[in-house]
């Protein structure tokens, strides 16, 4: 099945499409900027429109999307009483990119998101609405680190440690990682030993440029903010063509009292700007201190095979002569920077080559009042092949009392025991005439700890006509999809009918693997 890989990245957003089942036929859109700017008539203008209408450091512009997002930030973007949060702003904005994109195609896609290697679950689950939102059939997400690697035509092979050079518009990053082979647990995840980074980024260099424009024309004391923010979109555009030219002109019409501000940039004067500011130095110190993070942990980096330079300041040739004076030649990929991501994404395979394991246990709690403690019926065990090709487990569930309608489905994460063996505390239990009380429980050197995994998206089964106790009233059976999600189907013995069919319960794979 064809592919879209999207690459929502720190500073922007890049699709990736594969027309092929085996990834032959990929290519990459481009880049577009994670901008969204509110009007107080509710409309929006994004990526590159708020960039030429001057609107990037406006109060009602969201930046920094993915940062607020990945943190669940309750901020609002605002524009007079209209107001929206950069989740669900963020969300409507990938979407339309994703339908923009597949808008000429007439075939299914597949999606393959990219995800910080240490990305929360939440962030994990706010990509899984976007897919859904978006119309698709089916997602699946791997980290950056692994897509880089698969967009370089790199072997995942277990054991190759690789260092990921990030030098995108927000600033420097640079890890150092195992790639994790063909056995995963969790989304495809690569290992991170090292990292380390600086805020030095493109907007950072953009800055430096304006400056050396308003000292040649005297303008450092007396420049306006909104002439500076359409001096900082000229020294982008110049920034971006010394990437190839030995020279640009930037031109700001109107800045000086009226008149154009004209100044033309040579590639060695740019050359000189960077020395100034020691951009060479920051990418070694960098380089040396995630290198440093990792032999803390013990890992030795003789053996590092491959340097990936991603992000779109990753195409300046300071910056790649920087990194070849480090490293052999053969080992750095520096060729393709701003879409080797995406399109690694859109060239994964998620049901090819990688065999995919559930990363721990997974239960259904219920309440023993011969034992007068909890027990677990487990519905799907650590190491677990997904997708899987038949039903991980078969349960039956009885009415608890007479007259219940509602049967809730409590999912657990079960892990090891709990390391200080305390006392459970007290627990809530409902009796049978619909009452509650708190127990004191016991306590259990033994007892397992586990985590409710379906809190915020509880499933309910409901008995129509109401249950009575004791009776065997649903037969339900447990399967995992492709992207880890839990399915259920649910069917009523009294009536034969299915209440629920391929229902979602919980997405059961959220891991990364990270050092700390």
């Amino acid at each position: 099945m064809a592919r879209i890989g999207v690459d929502f990245g720190a500073s922007g957003t890049v699709i990736g499409i594969s027309l092929r089942d085996d990834g032959s036929d990929t290519h990459t859109l481009a880049p577009v900027s994670n901008l969204i700017h509110l009007t107080e008539q509710g409309d929006r203008i994004t990526g590159q429109d708020v960039i030429t209408s001057g609107l990037v450091q406006s109060d009602s512009t969201a930046r920094h999307l993915r940062h607020y997002v990945i943190n669940n930030s309750p901020v609002l973007i605002r524009a007079g009483r209209q107001a929206g949060s950069y989740q669900q702003e963020a969300r409507n904005y990938i979407v339309s990119l994703i339908r923009a994109a597949l808008k000429e195609q007439c075939t299914a896609y597949d999606a393959v998101f990219c995800a910080p290697a240490d990305a929360p679950e939440q962030y994990i689950e706010w990509l899984a609405s976007v897919s859904a939102e978006a119309g698709l059939p089916s997602y699946t997400i791997i980290d950056e680190l692994f897509a880089a690697a698969i967009g370089y035509g790199i072997s995942p092979d277990e054991g190759k440690t690789i260092m990921v050079i990030d030098f995108g518009a927000d600033g420097f990053e640079v890890t150092i990682a195992i790639l994790p082979g063909d056995v995963q647990e969790g989304f495809p995840s690569c290992r991170v030993i090292g990292k380390a980074a600086s805020d030095i980024g493109g907007r950072v260099i953009d800055g430096w440029l304006a400056d050396e424009v308003l000292r040649k024309n005297d303008l450092l004391s007396r420049c306006a903010e909104d002439a500076r923010a359409r001096l900082i979109i000229a020294c982008k555009k110049a920034k971006e063509a010394l990437t190839y030219d030995k020279e640009a002109l930037i031109h700001v019409p109107g800045m000086n009292a009226g008149k154009d501000v004209m100044t033309l940039i040579t590639w060695p004067r740019f050359e000189e700007i960077l020395q100034m500011h020691d951009l060479t130095g920051t990418i070694k110190c960098t380089i040396d201190r995630a290198i440093a993070a990792a032999k803390n942990r013990g890992y030795d980096l003789n053996r590092i095979e491959h340097v990936l330079m991603i992000g779109g300041m990753s195409l300046m040739p300071a910056v790649r002569d920087t990194v070849l004076a480090i490293f052999e030649k053969d080992m750095v990929y520096s060729d393709d920077p701003r879409s080797a991501v995406a399109k690694g994404a859109a060239m994964y395979r998620p049901d090819h080559g990688f065999i995919r394991r559930v990363p721990c246990d997974y239960g259904l709690k219920w309440w023993d009042p011969l034992t007068c403690r909890h027990q677990y019926r487990y519905i799907v065990r650590k190491g677990t092949e997904y997708p899987t090709t038949r039903e991980t487990a078969r349960i039956l569930i009885s009415a608890a009392y007479d007259g219940q309608t509602y049967m809730g489905i409590a999912l657990y994460a079960i892990g090891k025991n709990r390391p200080d063996n305390r006392s459970s505390g007290v627990e809530l239990v409902a009796d049978p005439d619909r009452g509650t009380r708190c127990i004191e429980l016991p306590d259990d050197p033994s007892a397992f700890h586990a985590e409710r995994i379906n809190n915020a998206n509880p499933t309910f089964l409901v008995a129509n006509p109401p249950g009575r106790k004791g009776e065997v009233r649903f037969e339900l059976e447990f399967s995992i999809d492709s992207t880890g999600q839990l399915r259920l189907s649910a069917r009523d013995l009294t009536t034969g009918a299915y209440v629920l069919e391929n229902h979602i319960c919980a997405q059961l794979i959220t891991s990364k693997k990270t050092e700390t």
